[in-house]
């Protein structure tokens, strides 16, 4: 089977924050982590999100809004499913042990998408597959053997 090289981004509309907040502070006093779940129930991923501002702050230089993200590279084609984990608390996002509050609008949200294998052939990097860390300098595609 190829590899599946779609990427997908989850973009919530979350708590309003700046940048410059201090309480809470939006990069250390909230912890957004996204588990997705391939449909087969392996593999299954844990990803921390983070703030995204206006979810365009390298064009519009935008410090402040409501966009939290998280990102995923699938390794597996078909029908993936998400659910938000998504709490508030000081120095949340710093330390997991940390419980924090969670917050009911966005705490527990799930949903599912589509992943369709890759199109991708000859030398184009996205049609090589996940990059792992193996323990040296450099990563490796998890598709490949390496000698």
């Amino acid at each position: 089977m190829p590899p599946h090289k779609q990427s997908a981004t989850l973009t919530l509309d979350g708590p309003c924050a700046r940048e410059a907040d201090d309480g809470p502070n939006p990069f250390t006093d909230y912890r957004l982590t996204v588990t997705f779940r391939h449909e087969s129930g392996s593999p299954q991923y844990a990803v921390p999100g983070y703030f995204a501002a206006d979810g365009d702050a390298a064009n519009s230089s935008g410090d402040a809004g409501r966009k939290w993200r998280a990102h995923l590279s699938p390794d597996k084609a078909g029908r993936w499913s998400y659910r938000v984990s998504f709490v508030q608390g000081k120095h949340a996002a710093l330390n997991p042990s940390i419980a924090g509050k969670p917050l009911a609008r966005y705490d527990g949200k799930t949903g599912t998408f589509e992943i369709a294998a890759t199109d991708k052939t000859g030398r184009d990097f996205r049609g090589e597959g996940r990059l792992q860390y193996v323990g040296k300098h450099h990563l490796r595609f998890a598709d490949r053997m390496l000698q």
